[in-house]
């Protein structure tokens, strides 16, 4: 397999999981990967638990005020 091709597939594996995330969290179909990004902090410690983490992230959004997000909280 050429690295075009790897690359390729890598990059359709990429935008499946963009879509996913975009439709749960009821998000413009046209939002980038990179605006996602930005929904993690760079210093964002491992969850101990799915609770704590969607408790983090809650709070996290809350405090950023991500209004598109709030909707679907």
């Amino acid at each position: 397999m050429k690295l075009s091709e790897v690359r390729a597939a890598l990059m359709l594996r990429l935008d499946a999981q963009r879509q996913g995330l975009v439709a749960r969290l009821g998000l413009p179909v046209d939002t980038k990967i990179e605006d996602l990004v930005r929904l993690v902090p760079d210093d964002a410690e491992p969850a101990g638990s799915l609770g704590e983490l969607s408790s983090r992230l809650i709070t996290d959004v809350r405090n950023r005020q991500i209004d598109s997000i709030r909707r679907t909280l």
